[in-house]
């Protein structure tokens, strides 16, 4: 499905160790990239270093040792640290999550598939780009909601990371993040279209209006921590999920294809957010396809990763997976707090947005099993 691009490859491994004037004019251009005076020398000197590592790497890539290449992109230039700062130091740490009710099993389903890729079933929207900001938790939970609502109606809807940034929290990123903007779009009744509250990198005030939603959600889902096979599970018969890993290394940084694998990487200081849209396995190893935040960066520049699957939760992938629904959970008809698993809701309207789809949904993806077998749940529409 993936094939290694073998003349960026080359290209990277034969970078000369001593890089040309016109090498460094080149990459500025095609990175729209404008420095002057000490700071091109001090960029340029970042620059240089990166691509040192670019051809070690893939040195030991073509020799088989290491499971993915690396190669420039706009973040060559762009320090460790200063990655870091832009996030405004972004961590979700494991220990500061209160198991939530919805942490239980999310399926019995039967016949999950060994390969998904919801971007070929149309329900993934263009990858964005987040800037220089910390924002990578908004982007993550509007790129969930946003596959979520054309997956549920068939329109298409650019959501706003900027409603999310300015209203659904005063403490820009921090270890609830995502869960706090999933908890907004409830309390809120929804979330702007970008169009009517377009993305600006920085925190502002909030200037939300109840005329500018453009989608809604009823819940979210967490799935169990470091579980693996319920991400695969809530992948195969949900869509797109969402989830955080850890990103602070070089190696993630000039990431340029095939299935990354960090030895380093810990699998409880999760430092970035970003959607699982899919996943699969190439030449024996497993993957999850991940969509990022950054623009053309990663596989082929196309702004896709791909994360290494079945390596003992590597990086964190599964540390903390979470995913919005349309459909009422099961604290409404349990007294339960919000967050909790939902598995089924009637056939609604909700306003503007669009019909929310109920157990007729539900089977269409394979779990109509969980609403007869696992929890007993009345549910409006035809069985199978």
């Amino acid at each position: 499905m993936f094939q290694v691009t073998v003349l960026a490859l080359v290209v990277a491994m034969s970078w000369p160790s001593a890089c040309a004037d016109d090498d460094w004019a080149a990459y500025k251009t095609k990175y729209n990239k404008a420095y002057t005076g000490d700071e091109d020398n001090r960029r340029r000197a970042i620059w240089q270093d990166t691509m040192t590592q670019v051809r070690e790497h893939n040195a030991l890539y073509a020799q088989g040792k290491t499971s993915f290449f690396m190669a420039e992109n706009a973040l060559s230039d762009v320090s460790l640290d200063e990655i870091s700062d832009a996030q405004d130091n972004y961590v979700e740490l494991e220990d500061n999550v209160e198991t939530p009710v919805s942490e239980k099993l999310v399926s019995q389903a039967k016949n999950i598939p060994e390969s998904v890729d919801w971007r070929e079933e149309n329900i993934v929207t263009e990858v964005k780009n987040q800037g220089p900001f910390g924002s990578c938790w908004a982007f993550a939970v509007v790129a969930a909601v946003e596959s979520l609502h054309l997956k549920s109606t068939g329109e298409k809807v650019l959501l706003s990371e900027s409603n999310l940034v300015d209203c659904a929290t005063s403490e820009g990123c921090n270890a609830t993040s995502r869960l706090k903007a999933f908890q907004y779009i409830i309390d809120n009744k929804g979330i702007a279209t970008q169009a009517s509250y377009p993305y600006i990198p920085q925190k502002g005030p909030c200037n939300f209006s109840s005329s500018m939603v453009g989608a809604q959600i009823k819940s979210y889902v967490q799935l169990p921590s470091g579980d693996e096979t319920a991400l695969k599970e809530a992948v195969a018969t949900i869509g797109p999920v969402t989830v955080g890993f850890d990103a602070n290394h070089s190696s993630y940084k000039s990431y340029g294809g095939d299935v990354y694998d960090e030895p380093d990487c810990s699998r409880s200081r999760l430092t970035h957010a970003v959607l699982v849209v899919g996943y699969g396995s190439q030449n024996g190893k497993d993957y999850w396809i991940l969509k990022n935040s950054y623009g053309s960066w990663g596989l082929n520049d196309t702004g896709y990763m791909l994360m290494a699957r079945n390596k003992e939760n590597m990086c964190g992938i599964a540390t903390r997976a979470i995913y919005p629904t349309l459909c009422g959970g099961i604290e409404e008809q349990e007294g339960l707090t919000p967050g909790a698993l939902n598995l089924g809701c009637p056939e609604t309207q909700i306003g503007a947005v669009g019909s929310v789809r109920g157990c007729g949904e539900i089977e269409k993806i394979g779990l109509v099993y969980i609403c007869i077998i696992m929890f007993n749940l009345w549910c409006e529409g035809n069985m199978i």
